[in-house]
């Protein structure tokens, strides 16, 4: 509108100009006239840099918002990295936190076979030692039981009917399961005892009991000399100081010990039952 308006009074300084020029009567008028032109020039001027800035100010304004939607763009880019980056980073971190857990897993694992592998190296250490022990202990029954068998006798039915002595004063004493002799079977004095049959289920069993007493040896007990399984007869090695009934029974014959002592036949009758080689 101002572009307008100035144009108009431009037009209207130029049309008084030329009228002016014509008529000579009015030529007072030309000064002021003049200068009217000469201000809507300069109104044209500033109009025209007026419309220079404004189109400069447009594009700037339009470059202006041309940067700030670059800007933009890459701010959300950058936050989209950055949100990424974060998310990975999370991701990273639960990874690792996975594999601490898992490697916390396996070392408390290894932790425990180990010990499982301790108990089990100690159980097999343990159980070396009891096979050589009992190996020890079964070589030293068998050696025992072959000594024992070199000095055992089988006697037969007939030796042990001569044997039996008539007079009562070889009668060495009476049980429930049988009768003790004091015999001479083949010219050596022993304990004859004849177990009652009926408290036997059969010459098998006997059997079996006369292969165990004679792996016996123990300071304090008799020693199996020989058996007849037809009589059920045991031959045992014969005392002639009289049995333990005798010397706890008879007061001739009863003897006082002190506490020291009777600890002392305690300990040499419990140390008597271990093997010589497993003695400390």
């Amino acid at each position: 509108m101002v572009v307008a308006a100035a144009a108009t009074a431009v037009a209207v300084a130029h049309t008084l100009v030329f009228w002016l020029n014509r008529n000579s009567q009015v030529a007072f008028l030309s000064p002021y006239l003049l200068k009217s032109q000469d201000l809507a020039e300069r109104i044209l001027s500033l109009e025209a840099d007026l419309n220079r800035q404004s189109e400069n100010t447009l594009k700037e304004k339009e470059e202006h918002e041309k940067t700030r939607t670059e800007l933009e763009v890459k701010e959300k880019q950058l936050e989209e990295e950055r949100q990424n980056h974060t998310l990975t980073v999370q991701r990273h971190g639960e990874e690792l936190e996975r594999q601490s857990r898992e490697l916390e897993r396996q070392r408390e694992e290894l932790e425990r076979q180990g010990r499982e592998l301790k108990m089990k190296d100690g159980k097999l250490n343990r159980m070396k030692t009891l096979t050589i022990v009992y190996e020890k202990f079964r070589q030293w029954i068998e050696g025992e039981a072959s000594n024992s068998s070199s000095g055992f006798t089988e006697f037969s039915h007939s030796e042990v009917d001569d044997s039996i002595p008539k007079d009562q004063k070889y009668h060495l004493g009476k049980g429930s399961y049988g009768i003790v002799y004091k015999a001479e079977p083949r010219g050596k004095t022993v304990a004859m005892k004849i177990l009652d049959k009926s408290s036997w289920q059969g010459e098998r069993e006997f059997k079996q009991e006369v292969g165990i007493l004679k792996r016996i040896r123990h300071p304090n007990l008799v020693i199996l000399l020989g058996a007849c399984s037809e009589k059920f007869a045991l031959m045992y090695e014969f005392l002639p100081s009289g049995t333990l009934e005798d010397c706890l029974s008879k007061e001739e014959r009863k003897e006082s010990f002190s506490w020291e002592e009777s600890q002392s036949g305690n300990q040499h009758m419990l140390c008597s039952c271990i093997p010589p080689q497993y003695q400390a």
